[in-house]
């Protein structure tokens, strides 16, 4: 369960600079349904988003994007406690967004970096590729 709120700047016909705030409440289980080592976690987002216009057509972009994730955790284990507030993660993002000519189809392509506080199996942050496929409802409000 989350609550977000966010803000644009425009700068032109080609910039645009998104800010937001991302407050979740996250709750953990086993595969099996049973108490995990970590009950539930509020979690904050702080996220800055910019966009450049490449072109009109298919309404092309590029968007670079850097998140800040800090929480608090209620835990099960080692105790029964309160995690501290703290940083644990930070995010940085590039894509390529699109629309696909004579369709209701979106598409962005893009890369994202996680660097995740104490995890040492991946010093560089985990690497993702994805492609993220949006299709536009095919209806229009009328007036």
């Amino acid at each position: 369960m989350y609550g977000r709120y966010a803000y644009t700047f425009r700068f032109g016909e080609r910039w645009k600079w998104k800010n937001t705030v991302r407050q979740e409440l996250r709750k953990f289980f086993t595969a099996d349904f049973k108490k995990a080592e970590e009950n539930f976690q509020l979690r904050t987002r702080f996220k800055t988003l910019v966009n450049l216009k490449l072109s009109d057509k298919n309404k092309q972009e590029l968007a670079f994007s850097a998140e800040g994730l800090f929480a608090v955790s209620k835990m099960y284990e080692p105790k029964d406690e309160w995690s501290k507030f703290a940083y644990k993660e930070s995010r940085l993002a590039l894509y390529y967004l699109t629309d696909i000519p004579n369709t209701p189809l979106h598409v962005d392509v893009g890369y994202m970096n996680d660097l995740i506080k104490g995890y040492r199996q991946a010093d560089f942050g985990v690497h993702y590729l994805a492609v993220d496929l949006i299709w536009n409802l095919p209806y229009k409000k009328k007036h």
